[in-house]
């Protein structure tokens, strides 16, 4: 947890920030986090479809 903190303490803008929270809350990877678009997001369940590796999908919160 306290790498976690560093990390989050050395984000200069809130983008950085909003990203590092979105790796560690839901396990995804990188590339996962920047092929996220907005209509893959379900406001109802609160989650989002991210296309993994061999395009596999799956969905999370």
């Amino acid at each position: 947890m306290e790498k976690l903190e560093m990390l989050r303490e050395a984000c200069e803008i809130v983008r950085q920030r909003t990203i590092v929270e979105v790796l560690y809350a839901t396990g995804c990877r990188l590339s996962e986090v920047f092929g996220i678009s907005k209509s893959d997001s379900n406001q109802q369940t609160m989650s989002t479809l991210v296309i993994g590796k061999g395009d596999k999908q799956r969905e999370v919160y």
